[in-house]
């Protein structure tokens, strides 16, 4: 806060400067056009591409493909109960996304590939 006051403090200096020996009516003016303006505080644009950059490593989260299998197959349990097999769903569109492999080769028209058939004893 201290920088900003003295920031302000030097500003109206050097505008005070710049109006000795201008007519009133020229000061009217520059302090017309001025009143148009804002100072504005922005992060520089390699600030700015550094932190896009790191947001963008923040939303990854690396997991071992064998982990990540794990997690799809515990996740296709919710698949062998689903009532609507045919309907699109979000776990189907994240297993097309991340080119999960299908649970059924050979579904039937309509149904979902990834859909676990159960298997009665």
């Amino acid at each position: 806060m201290k920088s900003l006051r003295m920031a302000k403090s030097f500003m109206s200096r050097a505008m005070d400067s710049l109006f000795k020996g201008l007519d009133p009516l020229e000061i009217r003016k520059v302090l017309n056009q001025v009143s148009k303006m804002e100072i504005v505080v922005k992060y520089s644009d390699e600030a700015a591409r550094e932190y896009k950059r790191m947001q963008e490593i923040d939303g990854v989260t690396p997991v071992k493909t064998d982990d990540f299998y794990e997690i799809c197959g515990q996740a296709l349990g919710i698949c062998s109960s689903c009532e609507d097999r045919s309907r699109d769903c979000r776990l189907r569109e994240l297993f097309i996304q991340y080119d999960v492999p299908v649970a059924n080769l050979s579904p039937r028209p309509g149904e979902c590939p990834y859909c676990v058939e159960e298997v009665s004893a």
